[in-house]
Order: C-alpha cells, then sequence, then structure tokens
C-alpha cells in the first residue's frame, strides 16, 4: 500500500475516531491502545466493511 497524503491521514484521524470504530465496527480494543491509521489500514487491507474505498486516496489497494 502507498503512503497517503498528510490530508488523507488528517481526514482519517477525524473520521475514525474510537468512538466510531467501536460503534460502527466493533473494535473491542481499549481506547488507550486505538491508532485510528493502524485500524484503517488493517480493515483496508482486509477489505472489512470499506468497499466503498475501493482506489480512495491510491489506486494500489
Amino acid at each position: 500500500m502507498k503512503p497517503f497524503t498528510q490530508s488523507l491521514e488528517s481526514n482519517i484521524k477525524q473520521t475514525f475516531t474510537y468512538s466510531h470504530a467501536k460503534n460502527k465496527y466493533n473494535y473491542e480494543g481499549r481506547a488507550e491502545g486505538y491508532d485510528s491509521l493502524s485500524f484503517f489500514k488493517k480493515n483496508v487491507s482486509a477489505k472489512k466493511s470499506f468497499s466503498n474505498t475501493d482506489g480512495f486516496g491510491s489506486s494500489s489497494f
């Protein structure tokens, strides 16, 4: 996966908050250990509930 642009990383951090991940994607970890970028990248690579992001930010997903 290609690196994200700074603006896309910022958008991911603002959108995929711990609360959003926990409520929408059933994130089971604790808030203290939550990393929005890691969560997003893991789910994009696994394509879990992210089918609308195909090609989003990079054509190499």
